[in-house]
């Protein structure tokens, strides 16, 4: 998944030469897969994501028209440009090959994709947030909507003991909460931000709780207007970077991933008072660890 065409380990940050010479605007990770996205709309993948391990960047065919890209724990979701249409695939969920899926754009043409473990989020351009489960157990991914091919059978999840989503919900809406920005997934949270930066959590590793009631476990008002720029999770910690340059973070504390100098868990957000004074483009929690990308070549991980 490092793309480096082997299996080893890098312990420092390592140019992959074969995307050196290919203009990137986004990357992402997933457990044993990675994706990036050319500024020409071109998707590479390269890890466990087809029936072969690939340890190189390669171009995914058919598709040259990306807008967006998300990397789940067994999946990778692509967007296309046009807003209408989603790839998915993983070996994780027995899809060895990009499968294309028509939205529904009735309520906004999406415009951008995010993947948790287990399900996949797009967000509108009307700040409309939607859900797709996907089941790495099944062979195959299927939406109980009328006109999707993606997910198994009723009959099958039923087997498999996991809840069907009843077909009016398909996709399911998130409701009750302002017009959303940007989403963060893992695991087991999706956090929701809103125009305002309020920041709305779910829980997502039980999705039968979810199906029944789609509200959120908890909302954090202390952001509220004042600048979110970024924010991550992992399967056990969050966090915020703001407009001014201050970062949040909060939850597990173990191994140092809160970056306070201790290992203790925190309840609410706490400022990392060692990145004060930097200006903070960007935040991302990796499953032991927090990175930061400040506005110079300095990166700082936690």
């Amino acid at each position: 998944q490092l793309g480096h065409g082997d299996m080893n380990p890098r312990l420092v940050p390592t140019l992959i030469e074969a995307l050196a010479t290919i203009p990137i605007s986004k990357v992402c990770c997933g457990y044993n897969q990675s994706a990036a996205i050319t500024k020409g709309g071109y998707l590479y993948a390269w890890g466990n994501v087809s029936s072969f391990v690939k340890g190189i960047p390669l171009p995914v065919r058919y598709l040259s028209n990306v807008s967006d890209v998300g990397c789940g724990s067994n999946h990778i979701a692509a967007l296309e440009s046009s807003g209408d249409t989603m790839l998915i695939w993983g070996v994780g969920i027995g899809m060895s090959v990009p499968t294309e899926f028509k939205l529904d754009i009735s309520r906004g043409r999406y415009t951008a994709i995010y993947c948790g473990g287990n399900y996949t989020t797009l967000l509108t351009v009307n700040g409309e947030v939607s859900i797709y489960f996907v089941y790495p157990s099944l062979e195959k991914l299927k939406v109980e909507c009328e006109e999707s091919e993606i997910f198994n059978s009723s009959e099958r999840l039923k087997q498999e003991n996991l809840p069907i989503p009843p077909k009016e919900k398909c996709p399911l809406w998130i409701s009750g909460i302002p017009k959303i920005k940007h989403v963060t997934c893992s695991d087991t949270f999706m956090m929701c931000c809103s125009e305002n930066d309020m920041l709305y959590l779910y829980k997502t590793s039980e999705p039968a709780l979810f199906f029944s009631n789609m509200s959120y476990s908890s909302s954090i008002k202390m952001f509220r207007d004042k600048g979110i720029i970024s924010t991550s999770a992992s399967r056990s910690h969050f966090a915020v970077a703001l407009r001014n340059g201050l970062v949040y973070t909060w939850g597990k504390g173990k191994h140092g991933r809160l970056g306070h100098g201790n290992n203790l868990n925190s309840r609410d957000p706490k400022i990392i008072e060692k990145l004060k004074g930097h200006f903070i483009q960007s935040v991302a929690c990796g499953e032991l660890h927090t990175l930061v990308l400040t506005d110079f070549w300095i990166t700082s991980i936690i």
